[in-house]
């Protein structure tokens, strides 16, 4: 213990306040008694002070043992990047975007154990405010918290916490956006090499190419995410068995799923066109993303919530009104849980609703 004197005991606006050296962040800070500066609590405050000195002491000794402990938050960015080099596109895209939100609450240069429980708890509270869409926030979150993870992981923070209930931010679960059965059938209509759908500058006429009409293809007749079929290689179909072995970065898994018998010919002309390695020349999903906007907006459709992943969402929807197996369409489209195919991905329509009711005998 230390001696019995007011030293590093000061007053602030009518209370005692402790200075100190933080070793998780390197620099001198101060902290409150919440005891009123006068002589009656000075002992009380020498207490408090004693007792903190000797947590700051226990903190200095973890920081000593633990290998990664003097890492800053920035060193620790580049090895949970390099770690999930692997990921998908969006999911390398929200840790980035998570990155340049977190930076502006608290200095990269600072040792990792700077980001305490305080201080996370101070970043979800900053991201909850932001003007962003609920579900945008929601992902976010999910990337500090997989951050986090990976800071208690490889002991760049020595002390674990969980980010409180009431603080952590929820995922607003929204109806499935399907197409409508004109839109589908305007889309799918227009996915050949004859039909004039892009007119440019000089008043030509021009058609989608192979590589777009395939991808979309792929898409409806699959339900996959763009990151799973984006990189087939010619080796991973087969299709005289009309199978394709995958990987999907998304969720980390090997698959070998069936294909259906219409994306046969559709893929055996691509294949025929390049030979070899991969089927598709998109580089990342969002260029896809861009391509399918452009044709939506050539075909009139003024549908701003039709994404790629409408294709999925739509393909679970009908293959679920369909009568398949939930579990099978969770295998289909690479669910892990079923759960999720359930909960975010099945849209039924009330006059489905109301059909399958009629069929109930009471």
């Amino acid at each position: 213990m230390l001696k019995n004197n007011s030293n590093n005991i000061y007053v602030n606006k009518g209370k005692y306040y402790i200075r100190f050296y933080d070793p998780t962040e390197s620099k001198y800070k101060s902290k409150s008694t919440g005891l009123l500066a006068i002589k009656e609590n000075l002992g009380s405050a020498i207490e408090i002070r004693d007792k903190f000195f000797e947590e700051i002491k226990k903190i200095k000794k973890v920081l000593n043992e633990t290998k990664n402990s003097s890492e800053s938050i920035s060193e620790a960015k580049k090895q949970f990047l390099k770690i999930n080099n692997n990921k998908s596109d969006s999911s390398k895209w929200s840790y980035n975007q998570m990155f340049r939100h977190l930076e502006t609450i608290i200095n990269f240069q600072s040792n990792c154990n700077a980001l305490n429980k305080i201080k996370s708890e101070e970043f979800v509270l900053y991201l909850r405010n932001l003007e962003l869409q609920q579900n945008t926030k929601f992902n976010l979150f999910k990337s500090f918290k997989k951050f986090l993870n990976f800071l208690f992981e490889y002991d760049y923070i020595y002390r674990h916490f969980k980010i409180n209930k009431d603080v952590a931010i929820k995922q607003e679960v929204k109806p499935p956006v399907i197409f409508s059965d004109n839109d589908i059938e305007l889309i799918i209509s227009n996915l050949n090499p004859t039909a004039n759908v892009y007119k440019d500058k000089f008043g030509y006429f021009r058609s989608p190419n192979s590589n777009f009409i395939t991808a979309i293809f792929v898409l409806y007749y699959t339900g996959l995410r763009p990151s799973d079929f984006l990189y087939w290689k010619v080796s991973d179909i087969d299709l005289n068995n009309r199978t394709v072995a995958y990987h999907s970065p998304k969720v980390n898994t090997y698959n070998n799923i069936p294909l259906h018998p219409k994306l046969i010919p559709i893929l055996r002309t691509r294949i025929s066109e390049v030979n070899s390695g991969r089927i598709f020349e998109y580089t990342n999903e969002k260029n896809l993303g861009h391509a399918f906007k452009r044709f939506l907006k050539a075909l009139n459709i003024d549908r701003p919530e039709y994404t790629l992943r409408t294709f999925r969402k739509h393909f679970i929807s009908l293959m679920q009104k369909q009568k398949m197996p939930i579990t099978m369409v969770a295998k289909l489209v690479g669910h892990k849980k079923i759960e999720t195919t359930n909960k975010y991905y099945t849209y039924f329509s009330t006059e489905d609703m109301s059909n399958e009711l009629e069929k109930i005998k009471f």
